[in-house]
C-alpha cells in the first residue's frame, strides 16, 4: 500500500517543473518495487531529481533496477544504492545505463555504492565509468575493493576527462600502501578536488578493512602532490573519532583539519594511524591549483600524528 501511494504521486501527482527527492530509505522496497517505481517515472521523466533506496534488499537485480531509474528519470542527478545488496554482476548492468545517460547529455552527477560486496569486479565496471567522466563524484566506501580494485580506478583515473570526477569516496576498501599512494597520484592527475581514503562508522559492522598508508606511500604521495599542480584540496586518510564518517557530506563545501595557512590559503591535511612514531612535517610546495584560483598558490602538506 504504501509504495502504491508513492508511485501514485510520483507518476501523477507532481509537476514536470519541481525537483523532487525520492527519499525511500529503510522501507523494505525490492528490486521489483523498485522497477515499477521507475516505471511510474516513466509518466513523468523530469520531475525526480534524486532517488535514495539505501538499506533496502534490493538483492541481486538491485543493477537492472538501478539501471532502469537511470533510464526513466530523465532529471536524475542523485542515485543512492547504500548496502542494498548490489553486486558485481549489477554494477555492471548499472554501469552501462550510465554510461549510455552520459552519451546522451544526462550524467548522473552522484552515485552512492557503498557498503555493497562489489569486489575487484565491481571496480571494473566503475572505472569504466570514471574513464568515461560520466558522474561528477563517487562514492564507494566499504565495497570489499582491495588492491586491485583501487589499481583499477586509478587506471581509470589517470585517463580520465580532467576535472570532470570532482569526489572519490574509498575509505574502508582494505587498500594497502602502493595502491593508495597511486590513487592519490591518479586523482591529482584527474583534477579531483576530494578523495577519502579514511573510514566508515559502519566499517566494523560491514567487516570492511581498513585502508593503511606507511611511511613509504606518505613519501610517494607527497612527491605527487608537490610535482603538480592540482586541485586536490581534501585527502583524508584518518581514522574519524568514533560515530562520525571521514567522508564530508556531498553538496557542501568541506572544511578540512586546519593545517598551518600559507600565503592565507588553507593546506591538505593528511593524518594516519600507522605514522604514529613520525613527528609532524611540513612539505611546503608551489602548485595545487585551488578550484576558486587561476593561479598556482603555495600549499602545505601536513602529516598529522594522533596521540597515542
Amino acid at each position: 500500500m504504501w509504495r502504491q501511494t508513492r508511485r501514485r504521486k510520483v507518476g501523477r501527482n507532481l509537476p514536470a517543473s519541481a525537483g523532487r527527492a525520492l527519499q525511500l530509505g529503510c522501507n523494505n522496497i525490492t528490486a521489483g518495487g523498485a522497477c515499477r517505481i521507475a516505471d511510474q517515472l516513466r509518466a513523468s521523466p523530469q520531475v525526480v531529481t534524486g532517488v535514495w533506496l539505501k538499506r533496502n534488499p534490493l538483492g541481486g537485480g538491485g543493477g537492472r533496477a538501478a539501471a532502469e531509474l537511470v533510464e526513466s528519470a530523465r532529471s536524475l542527478r542523485t542515485l543512492d544504492l547504500v548496502q542494498t545488496g548490489l553486486d558485481a554482476a549489477g554494477t555492471a548492468v548499472l554501469a552501462e545505463a550510465l554510461l549510455a545517460a552520459a552519451g546522451n547529455g544526462r550524467r548522473i552527477e552522484r552515485l552512492f555504492v557503498g557498503g555493497n560486496p562489489l569486489g575487484e569486479a565491481g571496480s571494473v565496471a566503475l572505472a569504466a565509468v570514471l574513464a568515461a567522466g560520466a558522474i561528477d563524484e563517487l562514492y564507494v566506501s566499504a565495497a570489499g575493493l582491495g588492491d586491485a580494485g583501487a589499481q583499477h580506478l586509478a587506471h581509470a583515473l589517470e585517463r580520465a576527462p580532467y576535472g570532470r570526477l570532482a569526489r572519490l569516496s574509498v575509505a574502508s576498501n582494505g587498500i594497502g600502501p602502493r595502491a593508495a599512494a597511486r590513487l592519490v597520484a591518479a586523482a591529482t592527475t584527474a583534477g579531483v578536488t576530494l578523495l577519502d581514503l579514511g573510514r566508515v562508522r559502519a566499517a566494523a559492522v560491514l567487516g570492511a578493512a581498513d585502508n593503511h598508508i606507511d611511511m613509504p606511500a606518505a613519501e610517494t604521495i607527497a612527491e605527487a602532490l608537490a610535482g603538480t599542480t592540482h586541485r586536490l584540496t581534501h585527502l583524508v586518510t584518518r581514522r574519524p573519532p568514533c560515530g562520525e564518517d571521514s567522508t564530508p557530506p556531498p553538496h557542501r563545501r568541506s572544511s578540512p583539519e586546519q593545517s598551518p595557512a600559507v600565503n592565507g590559503q588553507p593546506g591538505i591535511t593528511v593524518g594516519h594511524e600507522d605514522l604514529r612514531a613520525v613527528k609532524t612535517r611540513h612539505l611546503h610546495h608551489t602548485g595545487g591549483l585551488r578550484h576558486d584560483q587561476a593561479r598556482p598558490v603555495s600549499t602545505t602538506l601536513v602529516i598529522n600524528t594522533p596521540s597515542v
